[in-house]
This record gives structure tokens, sequence and C-alpha cells, in this order.
């Protein structure tokens, strides 16, 4: 017997158009089930040591999973925010999250709207000016352009020692390939000597 026409598979949608089906209805793995076995595939990923990611519009609850899902030997995280809907209170537990070890950090906190100077200071106290590279591009947002300001200047400092070392490197280099030579050239001498 045919079932009732509100009960056929379809019914009140316009002719041709067939009713749309989940993964799960169609016997594939449902958006937990998928979710679930990426975040475990990325906490597994002992080798990864850089990572980079677009997270355009997340929400607190997904930006949290992700970052409790972050390879335990992460040392470079690159983070794409814009228009996150993300509160201070939202921003302070995902610095919480952030890795210590971390030698660099490049936000990208556009259009997030509801985010200011409390939510971002808790990213400046997590991490170490020192020894991480920290980028945070936070336009649109309640953030006082004092403190915008503040991570501009962090950043030129932190080109002016990469500079610096860059230079004391190259000079040391240089000292060692003079100093090379100098032994070099009275034992090349000497040879020549000797052959002659």
């Amino acid at each position: 017997e045919a079932p009732p026409p509100s009960q056929k598979a379809g019914a009140g949608l316009p002719r041709g158009k067939a009713p749309r089906r989940s993964s799960a209805d169609a016997g594939g793995p449902s958006a937990a089930s998928v979710q679930k076995a990426a975040s475990r595939a990325l906490r597994s990923d002992v080798w990864r040591k850089g990572l980079g990611m677009n997270l355009d519009g997340i929400c607190s609850l997904g930006l949290l999973s992700f970052m409790d899902s972050l390879p335990p030997n992460i040392r470079k995280l690159s983070l794409n925010l814009r228009a996150a809907k993300l509160s201070d209170d939202d921003v302070k537990q995902f610095a919480d999250k952030l890795p210590k070890k971390l030698e660099a950090v490049s936000l990208d906190m556009s259009n997030c709207s509801e985010v200011t100077d409390e939510g971002i200071s808790a990213i400046t106290r997590r991490l170490d000016f020192d020894a991480t590279v920290v980028q945070v591009r936070m336009v649109n947002t309640k953030v006082s352009e004092a403190t915008q300001s503040w991570y501009n200047v962090q950043k030129k400092v932190r080109e002016r020692r990469e500079r610096a070392a860059t230079k004391i490197q190259a000079a040391f280099r240089a000292a060692v390939v003079r100093r090379h030579f100098r032994e070099l050239l009275p034992q090349a001498a000497k040879r020549r000597a000797a052959e002659e």
C-alpha cells in the first residue's frame, strides 16, 4: 500500500525538486564525527611546526574547540579571524590556549567589532615579545589607537633587532672567513715554496 501523499518523499516541494538529505540520512558521517576526526588528526600531528588557518567569521565555541586541537609541537601559528564573533572574554580564553613555546604568531582580527583593549591585553600578557614574533591586525575593532600603535612599535623594534642580528651574523661570518684565509695563506705559500 502506498503512503499517503503527505508522507511521500518530496511532498510539498515544487515539481522536480527532491528533498535535501543530510550525510547522516545517506549513511555518511555526521558533521560532529568529521569535526572530532579532524580534531584528533590535528592533535596527533606531532611533526607539524607551523599552521595557518582561515577562520573568517568563526564563533567563540568553534575557535576554542580549534585551539584545543592544536598540534602539540606547534611553533608558528597564523590565524585569519576576520569578522569572528568574539567578545573580550572569548579573546581571553583564546589567549589562555595559545601554546607557550610559540616562535611566531600572526593574528588578523580585523572587523572583530566587539574586541577592545581588554581582550587584546590578554594576548599581550600571554606572549613573550622577546622570544615570539607577534603580529596582530586590529582594523575596525574597538581597540584603541594607543594599543594598536604599541603593537606596531613592537613590530618595528623586532624588525630592527632582526636587522641588527643579521648584520652581526654577517660580520661574524666575514671575520671567520678572514681568519680562515689568514691561516691558509701562509700554509699555501709554504707548500708552493716546498714544491719549487
